[in-house]
């Protein structure tokens, strides 16, 4: 009898465990597709916004003039590279570049180019690009965009291809590329730690396993006690994972946010601008004229000092529902809801005396230019970003 009682024990282990296996199993499986899908929405989340943002970076006639080998000059080339370059210095990715189509194969209009590839030829502008993937020439056919996953000798990207046109209606891809090599790193740490959630409770559950058909009276009093602890752990984890939900959020905001001013960066003002254009507002584009005096007068040092305070001084007025982000050097986007043309000429009023103040306040010669534009369904960002550059433009000729 105490044989059989033994063997029972030992079959109920058998397939208590090979359950406890296959849920592990089963849990690390989901944890690690779940990981997938988040980390590639992701991914391409910030492959759309690089895309989206390679066009402001150019010439706006520059794909209208793109029409030959020899239509765009070495000047022009080089400045490309630079700015692209500079860009992808500061987001991480691989590569960033824009395709035009001749007789029916890509050539690259205003890429990246590294310094090996920069050793390798003179000039990349309208080098035939025959690798580029089938998923692209469909891009550029139904004028939807696409994302591709490949993997080659340097490592395993994930790209975009953006259909866009120029102002004279000329059709091109706006490309970005990542490594996304990390991701298997991420993906693989997600599965790691599953498992060790899982081996945890699988631990904790295995001397009561074992005790199961001889000490049943106990296993009931275990279960209950375990039940306590598992809801104390629970509500300890739900509040660690409450804070570490805040902790994320406070660092995907540093990761949009502008180092010396504060404010947001050009990314993610361009976003929070280009999902306006469905909902409307206004677009205030400020200008510091001049700026180089500051510098001259106080060193490049002081220079950022003062857009720090420059930064600072926009934060303090911002109000419900309105963002503002540094464009680049002495430029500032200030985004504002909808409201009259009147309120929205007094609110852009009140910034730029606000700054002015702040530069008699400190003895620092601040003038501010600004340029304003009504953000409208189906209006692109990049036409509202001229149409407040002229008005700057037009304002500096007025006063000349």
């Amino acid at each position: 009898m105490k044989r059989d009682n033994t063997l029972n024990l030992r079959t109920t282990l058998k397939r208590g465990l090979v359950f406890l296996a296959l849920i592990v199993l089963a849990y690390v499986a989901v944890s690690l597709y779940d990981a997938k899908v988040e980390v590639v929405r992701e991914v391409d989340r910030q492959l759309e916004l690089a895309a989206l943002a390679l066009p402001s970076m150019l010439a706006p006639d520059f794909h209208d003039r793109a029409t030959s080998a020899y239509a765009i000059s070495k000047e022009e080339e080089l400045r490309n590279r630079r700015v692209f370059g500079d860009y992808v210095s500061r987001i991480g990715f691989a590569w960033v570049y824009t395709l035009i189509e001749d007789g029916g194969r890509f050539f690259f209009s205003a890429p990246t180019v590294t310094e090996e590839e920069a050793a390798e030829r003179a000039r990349w502008y309208y080098y035939p690009y025959p690798e580029a993937p089938v998923e692209f020439q469909k891009a550029y056919e139904s004028e939807k965009p696409v994302w591709v996953t490949y993997t080659d000798r340097w490592g395993t990207y994930r790209s975009i291809a953006y259909p866009m046109r120029s102002e004279e209606g000329r059709k091109y891809l706006a490309c970005a590329d990542m490594d996304i090599g990390f991701m298997w790193h991420s993906i693989f740490r997600r599965g790691l730690t599953s498992l060790a959630v899982s081996a945890f409770f699988v631990l904790m559950s295995l001397p009561f396993l074992l005790a199961y058909r001889r000490y049943s009276n106990a296993l009931a009093e275990k279960v209950v006690e375990l039940e306590e602890k598992g809801s104390d752990l629970e509500g300890r984890l739900a509040d660690k994972s409450e804070r570490l939900d805040e902790a994320m959020e406070r660092i995907a905001d540093l990761s949009v946010t502008d180092s010396l001013t504060g404010l947001y960066d050009r990314s993610h003002g361009m976003a929070v601008l280009d999902r306006m254009c469905d909902s409307g507002g206004w677009l205030f584009l400020l200008d510091l004229d001049d700026f180089n005096r500051i510098n001259d007068v106080l060193g490049y040092r002081g220079g950022d000092e003062v857009l720090a305070r420059i930064g600072e001084t926009i934060r303090d007025t911002l109000r419900e529902g309105e963002l503002a982000a540094r464009r680049g050097g002495d430029e500032f986007l200030f985004l504002v809801p909808p409201m009259s043309e009147s309120d929205a000429s007094d609110r852009a009023e009140d910034l730029r005396k606000s700054l002015v103040a702040l530069g008699h306040r400190y003895g620092w010669p601040i003038s501010v230019s600004m340029g304003t534009a009504r953000i409208t369904r189906g209006v692109s960002p990049r036409l509202l970003l001229n149409e407040a550059e002229s008005k700057i433009d037009g304002g500096r000729g007025s006063r000349s």
